[in-house]
């Protein structure tokens, strides 16, 4: 017999993304992931070093939608002054409330990552992002695993 998604204690069900980015400026649009298979996100953490000024960053994501388009703009969390990791550590976005369907990604969903603030970067930033797999047989690029 198969093991399927809901056979597995929760931590198992979940997956960890990292992804690291070097020197960033202002005014960026970055892809952080591309969701390969329907998830939820639990959770994200960012790391950053070499602050100069206040940067900024938001999480959004992009769906395309055959015969409408992109979609730009699905906030996953809020706008964040980006804090220095030497300083406050790691810091955890605070994510729409749980249950949101705002957390809720379908595959080829794009999550990305807006860079702002006035004449800021960051010389390094590791971002982390924990989602739960929502179906039980994950299937990826059509194909099962």
């Amino acid at each position: 017999m198969g093991l399927i998604n809901r056979d597995k204690d929760a931590s198992e069900q979940k997956e960890v993304i990292n992804v690291p980015f070097s020197a960033l400026g202002t005014g960026l649009t970055l892809v952080a992931w591309q969701v390969p298979y329907p998830c939820t996100v639990v959770d994200c953490r960012i790391g950053a070093v070499g602050l100069s000024g206040s940067p900024t960053i938001v999480f959004k994501t992009d769906r395309f939608i055959v015969g409408t388009g992109n979609t730009t703009g699905t906030g996953i969390a809020g706008t964040y002054t980006e804090l220095a990791l030497g300083t406050s550590g790691p810091f955890q976005a605070s994510l729409q409330a749980t249950g949101s369907s705002l957390l809720d990604l379908q595959r080829n969903d794009v999550i990305t990552l807006q860079t702002g603030g006035a004449n800021a970067a960051v010389a390094a930033l590791h971002l982390q992002i924990v989602v739960k797999k929502t179906q039980d047989i994950l299937q990826i690029n059509g194909s099962s695993t």
